[in-house]
């Protein structure tokens, strides 16, 4: 005879199904059970502000799935030795690292580099320590991580995209594109990735002018709302390097129409070259 008990009940399920979504939920799911951790997926974003609604638990550790917290109550020396202070690991992939301060990075390389030292093939610590080695030219650094990545999750595109940051830095222009293709092949195509603006960058550069303007019309599209003025000015201008001067025409009047007048550096440059192109266009 088959025995069945349930270990939990209605309730207990109604309280984990809504405690990730929703901060009175949560609060009560905290005072019913108390917990000295918490577990939640890096796909649940939202989860940093319910949480955030209790002081008590703070995140000390993530890999490539979750992110773990602490109650700081139950065991105050590990929050203090391992809270995460300067990683949100949410987010961390948004972060520009070339606009951060050289304090800032400090901390956030500190903390990744003691996330590596407990856990040597986390993903998401190579994925930041590559990132801020381009940052401080230290190429052989950045490769190293991205290489790691690339070998221990080739399925992975990031990896790839990192390696060809440093590549292209050191001036590997062919080898970087390369990455850089094989990156968007595999689906790294946002625009905040950068991958086919450095793509186009290194055909750019090789002097391969007609790759590079198939590059940016593949991915920007001027009409766009969404489009940003200065991509359109860049595609503009790579629609001129080959000899396309009414598309480069239009593409600088959107980018013009599109520029605050704030940004008077663009607005110089778009002014300068629409007149070029105007001239040529006769």
């Amino acid at each position: 005879m088959d025995m069945q008990m349930s270990i939990f009940s209605d309730t207990d399920f109604a309280f984990t199904q809504n405690a990730f979504f929703d901060v009175n939920a949560f609060r009560s799911f905290i005072r019913e059970y108390d917990p000295s951790y918490i577990s939640v997926s890096l796909y649940r974003p939202y989860f940093k502000k319910v949480v955030e609604s209790d002081t008590r638990f703070v995140p000390v550790f993530f890999d490539q799935a979750e992110v773990l917290y602490v109650n700081k109550l139950h065991h105050a020396d590990l929050a203090g030795r391992y809270a995460l202070k300067a990683i949100d690991p949410f987010s961390y992939a948004d972060v520009i690292y070339a606009n951060e301060s050289a304090e800032k990075l400090a901390e956030i390389s500190s903390e990744a580099s003691r996330i590596l030292g407990q856990d040597p093939e986390n993903y998401r610590a190579h994925h930041i320590l590559s990132s801020i080695s381009v940052v401080r030219r230290q190429y052989d650094k950045a490769l190293f991580h991205a290489e790691t990545i690339i070998r221990l999750y080739p399925e992975q595109s990031h990896g790839y995209a990192l390696k060809g940051d440093a590549l292209f830095w050191m001036g590997q222009y062919k080898e970087a594109a390369r990455l850089y293709k094989k990156a968007l092949d595999m689906g790294r195509t946002s625009k905040a990735e950068n991958v086919y603006w450095n793509l186009h960058a290194c055909y750019y550069n090789m002097k391969q002018y007609k790759k590079a303007y198939r590059v940016l019309s593949k991915y920007v599209n001027p009409f766009n709302p969404n489009s940003d003025y200065k991509e359109i000015y860049q595609l503009g201008i790579s629609a001129a390097s080959v000899g396309k001067v009414r598309e480069a025409v239009t593409f600088l009047k959107i980018a013009r129409m599109k520029a605050p007048p704030t940004d008077t550096e663009y607005v110089q440059k778009i002014d300068k070259n629409l007149a070029i192109q105007s001239d040529d266009s006769k």
